[in-house]
């Protein structure tokens, strides 16, 4: 079940990227390796921002179910933006795409078995498990808590929150 939800969130933030990415498409032909890996890097900061964004109105399943229906409906306008666009062959992709698939299966084996660890990314993964727990959304008072100060409050927020969206 987890591999499951961890496929599905990829997805999301995947889909949310291919929106941004088709509409910031240069000119030129783009080959698909080079679409997927700018949908998996603009989603990314993409899903972020939209969790950062609705978490101030919404909390739990609102915020899933919203959150979750804006990065398909980037994901559908993109594709609609490229249904009929030409694509650049590069030698290699069909064997790029064979070796991704294990490779996501080993990244998510080890997102859903390991947390984050070290110093920031410790941080990181304590505002993630926080937001988690307050239903997508990090409470005001973990700013403002004097308590807190060893976490780096100021430290910036798109990997807790992408990793939020994995949780």
């Amino acid at each position: 079940m987890k591999a499951l939800a961890f496929l599905f969130a990829e997805l999301c933030i995947a889909l949310a990227g291919f929106g941004l990415a088709a509409f910031l498409r240069p000119a030129r032909a783009v080959s698909r390796v080079e679409m997927l890996g700018l949908s998996l890097l603009l989603g990314s900061g993409a899903l972020s921002v939209i969790l950062l964004v609705v978490s101030q109105w919404l909390r739990g399943s609102a915020l899933l179910v919203t959150t979750t229906a804006l990065a398909l409906a980037l994901g559908v306008s993109g594709w609609w933006r490229l249904r009929t666009a030409e694509w650049a062959c590069l030698p290699g992709t069909r064997l790029f795409f064979a070796a991704l698939a294990p490779i996501l299966i080993v990244i998510g084996w080890q997102a859903t078995n390991h947390p984050l660890t070290a110093d920031g990314l410790f941080n990181f993964e304590i505002r993630a498990q926080i937001a988690a727990a307050h239903g997508g959304h990090l409470p005001h008072a973990f700013f403002s808590d004097a308590s807190r100060t060893w976490m780096h409050q100021s430290y910036p927020l798109f990997l807790p929150l992408h990793q939020t969206w994995i949780y």
